[in-house]
């Protein structure tokens, strides 16, 4: 139970404090894939949009990454259920099947957002 506590304490805890970061000095989190090949990866913006949906901006959001407005509450709901499950049993318990459509579901979403938010002609709705 310390572990899964431990988890959940430093995520939180590492989000404010790279938050503060960005409000403070205005630096935000590069992203490496953009910085090699010029492309938006699906996660691009997401950290951004996350600090709007902390306000209760979820317009803004949407701008910044629209994917992200969808996958983050069910992420946060995945790693919770895991959590769960992981103080209620010891062993390790294999996904349940939600899971693995959640999470297939979510792959297959980041990869057409990825590619979509890089076309010529789709590039302007995307990417503001």
């Amino acid at each position: 139970m310390f572990r899964a506590a431990s988890f959940w304490v430093l995520m939180i805890l590492g989000f404010l404090v790279l938050r503060l970061v960005y409000l403070v000095f205005g630096v935000g989190i590069p992203c490496p894939f953009h910085a090699v090949t010029g492309l938006y990866c699906p996660g691009c913006g997401m950290f951004r949009a996350a600090g709007a949906l902390m306000r209760g901006d979820v317009g803004q959001a949407v701008r910044y990454n629209a994917l992200s407005v969808v996958l983050l509450p069910m992420l946060f709901v995945l790693a919770a259920r895991a959590t769960i499950r992981y103080i209620r049993c010891a062993p390790p318990v294999p996904a349940s099947r939600l899971e693995m459509v959640v999470s297939i579901g979510t792959a297959t979403a980041s990869l057409l957002y990825a590619v979509a938010r890089n076309l010529p002609f789709l590039y302007r709705a995307f990417n503001r």
